[in-house]
């Protein structure tokens, strides 16, 4: 019997129904879980979206009518199957019955084929936590501005100034897809141009133990947000604002502008409400900590617990943020250059930090604020919240990389083994991917840096908050 195929129209996934007596029934897309109402138009099959649908949920994924009554009709024939066979071996009582179990080719269940689709980058298996999600999230961003520069915002996918209408996280997965390049970016994300690439579920940004699959503008969404900072205004707040975050499309921050040291400044948050397209820019893939309680409450927050929330950390690092942690605390925490430490002793809230206020640069078609040029905040005088000193005097009793590596991947190992913000903005791409190796032993992580900087060519300069690296100075011929 010919089957009739046609796309999901919530995602877009390639679906066979065998039978066109199955129109007017409702199925359940395989890949995204949301319910397809099945029409029939110039003699096939469609699927169409039902009228009115509740986003699924793990019972409408888990067990669908039509799954229940294929289960009813298998209990009844093992049920049935077992009494004819304990008659059959009684000896005392014959078995006189003569019926026939029922037929369960009879199901009324459509067969629905999902032809088998490619996927790239592969997705981590749902058993993966969340803090590994969280972990690996943090390595393509990490790679993604040691290239680059700046974490990703949006501003890559500009086009003719406009501002992007794209989020960071499709920026970060484009380089991330064998057909990234496809991405229409001069139209909008939700083009239909651009299904192929923003349908896709991305599992890498998902929490297992989230119910919703897809947004409320039915697209695939992500569990997991950017920080922009605290207030509501953080988003379009300048670089150096002391309540400024990581991400913004107004803002291009690179590792050297976290003032407050990786380990103490949030980059993504969970996210258990206010769902969209993980290609959306906006509220959908972005957070500011705007009302408390900052977790489960109104901002949108939160990784599962009732009680916590696990926040990934600019350094890699993966922590418990309580509901019994202090909100100012928490503030500290989201805004990357306030000066302040995470302790109490010290007095200050970024919340408070207002100052003269400059938005930054409006996107064009909106009227632009008048003030006066930004004014840098004066930082308050206390010691940075780790001593780069201590942390490069730490010793190591081997090192060695035989095979020929791209300097980008050693300074990101490097940076993850000390703790300690490496910032490569002034190197060139091509310098980054120069191959090296390295073998030393019994030496500190300093001296290691030393000579990881000797054997590939540049020159460093150890900074209060990071190492900062650049192209090797030629020397004059008087020198």
């Amino acid at each position: 019997m010919p089957a009739h195929s046609f796309p999901c129209p919530h995602c877009s996934t390639p679906l066979r129904i065998r039978k066109t007596t199955h129109h007017g029934r409702t199925i359940t897309c395989p890949d995204c879980a949301a319910l397809i109402v099945l029409e029939e138009s110039h003699g096939k099959l469609v699927g169409v979206v039902p009228e009115r649908v509740e986003l699924p949920t793990h019972s409408a994924v888990r067990s669908p009518i039509s799954f229940r009554m294929l289960f009813a009709v298998l209990g009844s024939v093992v049920v049935a199957v077992l009494i004819y066979n304990l008659f059959q071996t009684s000896p005392v009582v014959q078995s006189t019955d003569t019926d026939s179990p029922p037929d369960v080719q009879q199901s009324v269940t459509p067969e629905v084929d999902t032809p088998p689709r490619k996927e790239s980058p592969k997705s981590p298996p749902d058993e993966i936590s969340v803090s590994d999600r969280l972990k690996n999230i943090h390595r393509l961003v990490l790679d993604y501005s040691q290239q680059n520069g700046i974490y990703p915002n949006g501003k890559m996918l500009e086009v003719d100034g406009q501002p992007a209408e794209f989020s960071w996280i499709a920026e970060l997965m484009r380089n991330q897809f064998e057909d990234g390049a496809s991405l229409a970016t001069q139209r909008p994300w939700n083009d239909p141009v651009n299904d192929p690439f923003v349908r896709r579920r991305l599992e890498l940004f998902q929490n297992p133990q989230a119910q919703h699959a897809i947004g409320e503008d039915r697209y695939p969404t992500s569990h997991f947000a950017g920080v922009s900072g605290v207030g509501k205004d953080a988003e379009r707040l300048p670089l150096r604002h002391p309540r400024a975050g990581i991400f913004s499309p107004y803002r291009e921050t690179s590792i050297a502008d976290i003032i407050d040291g990786t380990a103490n400044t949030i980059m993504i948050v969970g996210i258990n409400s206010n769902f969209g397209s993980w290609a959306r820019p906006g509220d959908f893939t972005l957070r500011n900590f705007t009302q408390e309680p900052y977790i489960n409450g109104l901002d949108g927050m939160g990784t599962g617990q009732e009680d916590s929330m696990l926040v990934l950390m600019a350094d890699g690092s993966v922590k418990t943020l309580s509901k019994e942690t202090s909100p100012i605390i928490a503030r500290r925490m989201a805004a990357m250059a306030d000066g302040l430490p995470l302790s109490l002793e010290t007095s200050g809230d970024p919340l408070a930090m207002n100052g003269q206020t400059d938005l930054a640069t409006n996107p064009p078609g909106q009227a632009t604020v008048e003030d006066d040029p930004p004014i840098e905040p004066l930082l308050a005088p206390d010691p940075p919240p780790f001593d780069i000193h201590d942390a490069l005097s730490q010793r190591i009793l081997s090192y060695e990389i035989a095979k020929p590596t791209a300097l980008r991947r050693l300074l990101i190992e490097f940076q993850e083994l000390a703790g300690v913000p490496v910032d490569t903005s002034a190197l060139k791409k091509e310098t980054l991917e120069n191959q090296v190796t390295l073998s030393i032993k019994n030496v500190t992580l300093k001296q290691l840096f030393e000579q990881l900087a000797t054997n590939a060519g540049i020159e460093y300069e150890i900074k209060p908050f990071a190492v900062i690296v650049r192209e090797l100075t030629p020397m004059s011929d008087a020198e």
